[in-house]
């Protein structure tokens, strides 16, 4: 056989043999992407038994798994979220602490630019507080410049911060709760635990400070939904009934070394606040008059809410106020739970909301108003 015929009958074939090995790539690529993602979910299962918290979807690789539950007094969630699109599409593990104390109004503290990559905040300013080496190494935001300096001067506080920020520069405080993002979809549970456990340590210091200094503030009291049965892969550790410890003054922890570490106490110290209330409105087994009762508790409270957006639309409500009418309405779900909002604002709102994207996180300044049974949906007007 010649060269030359050689060369014609391996252009020929050559379609035939190249294309059977994309596919087989593509195949392979596929099949890896789907058996690292069943291996983090497995994961995640464990690290939720391990610890006494509930994990909820991830039923198949295109359900997105939830944990969420107690973690050593504080209420506390992980879970993933998607940013952006074709090649520049990524995803992220948001690990949040929930705040059940009273706090100051619009507060945000975070690194400068770390911020503007997790979401806006409606309202607020820039404070410097008068303290070279806070105003030096955060961004304080509020609408009360006094309560903002009185908050971070508390020295249990100052010390909580001081410590996170060489950790978790990354971390943000803001709307009520402690958010921290790593790239990826996190499932080593040495990871899961420092993250978590760093969010709670932070969230403790400051939680048991502003309830000792304000002990009128009473929290809602509603307790948590008791925990549907979900299937691990690992048998989940029975829990038991343990006594509500006295109250201590606040401290900050030591780092954490050798983790994961041991088991925290996982006995409930509090209800979890607004958010534990919201994220028990979004259980389907609730009955109306349920859902009612724990609604009647919030409504016309004032909150701070992190949402992550679906869409802005026309407000439309048959029951909104009549200063609200004719503006725009902020469709999405509360940050890190399944419970869905919307947040209704009114004409003045509609530039600034326009810049507002799918996937956004932003958050924001409202009272609860009611519930949306039609559309499953908690109604807050801005």
């Amino acid at each position: 056989m010649t060269p030359m015929l050689c060369i014609f009958l391996a252009a020929d074939f050559a379609p035939l043999i190249i294309f059977p090995l994309f596919i087989a790539l593509f195949v392979g690529l596929a099949a890896l992407g789907i058996y690292q993602s069943q291996k983090a979910r497995e994961n995640w299962a464990r690290f939720a038994a391990t610890y006494g918290l509930q994990m909820t979807g991830g039923e198949s690789w295109t359900s997105r798994p939830h944990i969420s539950g107690w973690f050593d007094g504080i209420y506390v969630h992980i879970g993933t979220i998607t940013r952006g699109s074709g090649k520049n599409r990524s995803t992220y593990t948001q690990f949040q602490a929930m705040l059940n104390c009273p706090m100051p109004l619009g507060l945000q503290i975070h690194q400068e630019n770390v911020f503007s990559k997790v979401g806006k905040f409606f309202g607020g300013q820039d404070i410097h507080v008068g303290d070279q080496a806070i105003d030096d190494a955060f961004i304080l935001k509020g609408r009360d410049e006094n309560a903002v300096r009185h908050f971070v001067s508390q020295p249990a506080i100052r010390q909580a911060l001081f410590r996170i920020v060489q950790t978790r520069p990354e971390f943000v405080l803001y709307a009520g709760n402690i958010l921290m993002e790593q790239r990826g979809m996190v499932s080593d549970p040495a990871r899961m635990y420092s993250a978590i456990s760093e969010a709670v340590l932070l969230a403790r210091a400051i939680t048991d400070t502003m309830q000792q200094l304000a002990p009128q503030a009473a929290p809602v009291k509603v307790p948590p939904a008791p925990p549907k049965p979900v299937e691990l892969p690992v048998a989940a550790p029975a829990l038991r009934p343990q006594p509500r410890p006295a109250a201590r003054p606040a401290k900050v922890a030591a780092p954490l070394t050798n983790l994961p570490g041991p088991k925290p106490d996982n006995t409930p110290r509090g209800d979890g606040g607004v958010m534990a209330v919201l994220d028990r409105l979004s259980d389907a087994s609730l009955l109306g008059s349920e859902r009612d009762e724990a609604l009647a508790r919030l409504k016309d409270q004032s909150v701070t809410l992190p949402i992550v957006v679906e869409r802005v639309e026309l407000t439309s409500s048959f029951d909104v106020p009549d200063e609200l009418k004719d503006g725009r309405t902020v469709v999405g779900i509360l940050s890190g739970l399944r419970t869905k909002v919307a947040v209704r604002f009114d004409a003045a709102k509609s530039r600034e909301l326009s810049s507002l994207r799918r996937g956004d996180n932003f958050a924001v300044q409202g009272r609860i108003a009611s519930w949306d049974p039609l559309y499953d949906r908690v109604n807050v007007n801005a």
